[in-house]
């Protein structure tokens, strides 16, 4: 995202290739409508950025080329230097909970369990569009206004798989990439998760098992549906997706059991797991803390992705 005067400073001082540029611009509050606003929560894309506060309001500002500022039509393709408030009808369905900056993209995931997007949809990565003739020759390549996701009516219409008891699954995270999204829905009843991508799938990092230019919402393979018996709880118990993660071109993904596992580019080492080699599916990476005493007393406290790289706080609990 933008901050007044900072590229200019960055041209006028950054040396030659490897030497350090000069002292960056003195930090300053921010202004505009989040000049009072108790911020919890940032994100950031490519040219834009994204604030929430604690009280469940989002604030946007930098470059809004393809509506990724959510601030409606009119505002498509202007640049704003102050960060504005959204207008609350974006967030209908509830308070919001989190929010994630893709490249040129924002998705927001309210309380009640919703899913809103706005931005560019060239790849599909809103997941708003079936990926048929006729959506992709009709329907809107961006959207300048937040717009709620139907993700299992999406779902079923792509693969034909109709989710039992769809009125009790609800987005309990959510994670932007470059041009692909990641969706987890939680069951209300039985806790168990359901992880969702879409968009741009070029080197794998949809996780569906294939390598696809873009699609529609498409579950990630290996991670849904996932049982193991907990020595400590004494019973079986379903292994939750707790956190995500997007890149450029891959995805991350932490379960309950405190196991990572990464899948998409791995041109830069991104995935961890000791090759270079792409990976379609899900797989788990091997870290110091994970053994087989060990395994139901570690929890991830933050994972992260950045365009070429990945990283994750793996604690003990026990």
């Amino acid at each position: 995202f933008r901050v007044p005067g900072f590229a200019r400073w960055v041209e006028a001082h950054a040396g030659a290739e490897g030497s350090p540029p000069g002292p960056a611009p003195e930090a300053r509050p921010l202004g505009g409508d989040a000049g009072r606003a108790r911020i919890v929560d940032v994100a950031a894309g490519d040219t834009h950025a994204a604030l929430r506060d604690r009280d469940g309001r989002v604030f946007v500002f930098g470059h809004n080329s393809h509506g990724q500022l959510g601030l409606g039509d009119d505002l498509v393709g202007e640049e704003v230097e102050q960060p504005r408030l959204v207008p609350s009808t974006a967030a209908a369905a509830g308070r919001v909970a989190q929010v994630a900056c893709g490249g040129r993209h924002t998705i927001l995931r309210t309380t009640a369990g919703a899913v809103l997007a706005a931005g560019d949809d060239s790849m599909l990565q809103l997941g708003l569009r079936s990926g048929s003739v006729s959506s992709l020759k009709h329907e809107p390549r961006q959207r300048g206004a937040f717009c709620e996701i139907p993700l299992l009516v999406q779902l079923k219409a792509t693969t034909g798989k109709e989710v039992e008891e769809a009125d009790r699954w609800r987005a309990s995270a959510v994670a932007a990439g470059s041009a692909h999204s990641l969706f987890c829905l939680e069951h209300a009843g039985t806790g168990a998760t359901l992880l969702l991508a879409c968009g741009y799938g070029r080197f794998g990092q949809l996780g569906d098992g294939q390598l696809r230019h873009m699609s529609p919402v498409r579950e990630v393979k290996g991670l849904n549906g996932l049982l193991e018996w907990n020595e400590g709880a004494g019973k079986v118990t379903a292994l939750r997706v707790e956190a995500l993660a997007a890149g450029d071109e891959h995805s991350a993904a932490a379960l309950s059991s405190g196991d990572v596992y990464t899948w998409g580019n791995n041109a830069w080492g991104q995935l961890g797991n000791g090759s270079r080699a792409l990976s379609p599916v899900p797989i788990r990476i091997a870290t110091e803390l994970r053994t087989e005493e060990s395994r139901f007393a570690l929890h991830v406290e933050r994972l992260m992705c950045s365009r070429h790289s990945c990283a994750a706080v793996q604690v003990r609990t026990g």
